[in-house]
């Protein structure tokens, strides 16, 4: 048989028997799996997780709830500590209690915007004397 031969209808009819052949592999391959779980002594919770997740529904997406510290009031209290000398991004995430990422984040974008804090030396920081007199908080 070839398929230059074979009207256009013949061949949909072929196309047609070819999906539903797929299908009934694929639903075989599902059964084969069942047959293994049950050989296993797998079947008994599979079989009662499928149950839970067709009564419950679609599951919710749990997103983690994450608390926001108050980073700049503990690196300022941290630095009016130390005094004029500074200190390292390092020493200053140990004292202020925070991760060094998320402190040297911090310094490089929202730190450096404020007047109070100056960069003296590479990943050292300190607090200008109007920060240590409490003109901005």
């Amino acid at each position: 048989m070839s398929l230059t031969n074979l009207s256009v209808k013949q061949l949909e009819h072929a196309i047609e028997l070819l999906k539903e052949k797929e299908a009934l592999q694929s639903q075989i391959e599902r059964i084969d799996c069942q047959l293994c779980e049950i050989e296993n002594g797998k079947f008994a919770i599979t079989e009662i997780k499928e149950k839970h997740e067709r009564l419950a529904g679609p599951q919710k997406i749990r997103r983690r709830v994450r608390r926001r510290r108050n980073v700049r009031q503990a690196v300022l209290k941290a630095l009016k500590i130390a005094g004029a000398e500074g200190l390292t991004v390092k020493e200053l995430a140990f004292r202020a209690k925070v991760k060094t990422g998320t402190l040297r984040t911090w310094l490089y974008t929202t730190g450096k915007k404020m007047a109070g804090i100056k960069k003296l030396a590479p990943g050292t920081f300190a607090v200008t004397r109007k920060m240590v007199h409490g003109d901005q908080a």
